[in-house]
């Protein structure tokens, strides 16, 4: 902040001003690194037994951030081809109202084969 005002300044003399004015310096964290080693991806046996992983995030009002792990699973082309772009969207539309209703994963699995 103090560059963009045109103040340049040795980071000894501003660790020390900041000490004077009772302030705390804000220090970044290090990168969280992966513990273990990572299994190989298995490949399919056939269609639509791929799933993707995806994390996705926002922040709240009071600016918590929040992480969630989304997974989808991957169609094939030959399935929209198959059954029809309006058959394929009106039921992912109705999956999605029956999770969001509470309706088990085991009970939605049966209307995705």
């Amino acid at each position: 902040m103090l560059a963009r005002e045109g103040l340049v300044m040795n980071h000894k003399k501003l660790l020390r001003l900041y000490r004077e004015e009772n302030l705390r310096v804000r220090r970044r964290r290090g990168r969280k690194r992966a513990m273990g080693t990572r299994a190989p991806m298995t490949l399919p046996q056939g269609p639509n037994q791929r799933w993707s992983l995806d994390f996705v995030s926002d922040t709240l009002i009071s600016g918590r951030r929040i992480r969630i792990l989304d997974a989808r699973a991957r169609t094939s082309a030959r399935r929209w081809e198959r059954e029809g772009l309006l058959a394929c969207s009106a039921r992912n539309v109705l999956l999605r109202a029956l999770n969001h209703a509470g309706v088990s994963p085991e009970r939605l699995a049966r209307f995705y084969p």
